[in-house]
């Protein structure tokens, strides 16, 4: 993982409730093939 640039860094410290900067992120995930009921447990 490369470090955020100045700017990056910028808007993340200036993100509050009540200005939201959008500030988000996604993670999507999958289940290896062959992963039986009871992977997750």
């Amino acid at each position: 993982m490369k470090p955020l640039s100045p700017v990056d860094q910028l808007f993340l410290w200036l993100e509050k409730r009540q200005q939201p900067m959008h500030v988000g992120g996604l993670q999507l995930f999958s289940f290896p093939e062959g992963a039986g009921p009871k992977y997750i447990t």
